[in-house]
């Protein structure tokens, strides 16, 4: 099923699924393009966003449980969402989401209500490598927008759009949506990295690194696929917010234990994790070159410079 639908059209269908279940959309501030719920304005000429659809499927602070009447009662949020503008690397980071957490009931009860609109990218900046890891052709959506001159061409991927597409604010088209490849994507041959990263594991760039880190945390913080956290518990329930593996704490284990207390084995672990543990657990990469985590370093960390490094 595809479908258009003119600019004008498109915002009376923002309008009104925005009185019926949770909208959220890119909006332009002062920093840049960040996703949050929709409250009239929207705006999809971005390269990338700040924050990632993540936010509202594992949020960055989580009620497990509450006690009523000291036993503890399981809370789930169930409001239905719908999130557009969706960028290929972020599906493909939702994708690598639901295969990890897909025991995780917290997770899948949100991602069951949750619908997802992808948006065609047509260019990335120096920091994007999404050709090079093969997140720029779009998968895992409910629908695919792209945007055509008269309005937003829209490519039907569940049936969960159904009712949707099936508005009379749309109109029928014969034309079938074609993805844009974007341009000025850094490439990287991708090859060979299970090798190059057993050689390199004890090599000196990551103590250089490690000079260079702040410790911060922000490139774990932002990144879609990120799934690190911890546990808070008080009298009044359990909580589940996001932590970091570059922070020492977080490889604090009973008996006061810290098995990676120096900050050259916490930085080698983010690279080694996305680009060698993972393919070896769950067959993947858990990089998807949106370029975020070397957008954000104020150390000038650039995820790809080092990966280049490491695989040469």
């Amino acid at each position: 099923m595809e479908r258009t639908i003119s600019i004008l059209d498109f915002n009376k269908l923002l309008q009104r699924l925005s009185e019926k279940i949770r909208v959220i959309v890119p909006v332009k501030t002062e920093h840049g393009h960040y996703y949050q719920e929709y409250d009239g304005e929207y705006n999809f000429n971005f390269i990338q966003t700040l924050n990632t659809p993540k936010d509202w499927l594992m949020p960055k602070k989580e009620l497990l449980f509450k006690y009523e009447n000291k036993k503890p009662k399981t809370k789930y949020e169930t409001q239905r969402t719908i999130i557009f503008g969706i960028k290929p690397c972020d599906l493909h980071a939702i994708q690598i989401l639901d295969k990890i957490l897909k025991k995780d009931v917290y997770y899948q009860k949100k991602r069951e209500n949750t619908i997802l609109i992808g948006l065609d990218c047509v260019k990335g900046d120096e920091h994007c490598f999404c050709t090079s890891v093969g997140t720029h052709v779009p998968t895992n959506y409910d629908a695919f927008m792209k945007r055509i001159n008269e309005g937003y061409h829209f490519k039907k991927g569940s049936n969960k759009v159904n009712q949707i597409l099936n508005y009379s604010l749309f109109k029928n088209t014969s034309k079938k949506l074609t993805p844009t490849i974007p341009i000025k994507t850094k490439k990287w041959q991708i090859k060979n990295v299970t090798k190059k990263m057993n050689e390199k594991f004890n090599d000196k760039i990551w103590s250089e690194l490690a000079k260079e880190c702040v410790e911060c945390g922000k490139c774990t913080a932002i990144c879609p696929t990120c799934y690190c956290f911890k546990i808070v518990e008080n009298e009044i329930g359990r909580w589940r917010e996001w932590d970091s593996c570059q922070f020492t704490q977080f490889t604090r284990i009973a008996g006061n234990h810290v098995f990676r207390k120096d900050l050259t084995s916490r930085v080698r672990h983010r690279f080694y994790h996305k680009f060698h543990y993972a393919r070896g657990d769950e067959g993947l990469i858990e990089c998807v070159g949106c370029g975020r985590c070397s957008r954000t370093c104020p150390a000038n960390i650039h995820m790809l410079k080092v990966m280049k490094e490491v695989t040469k």
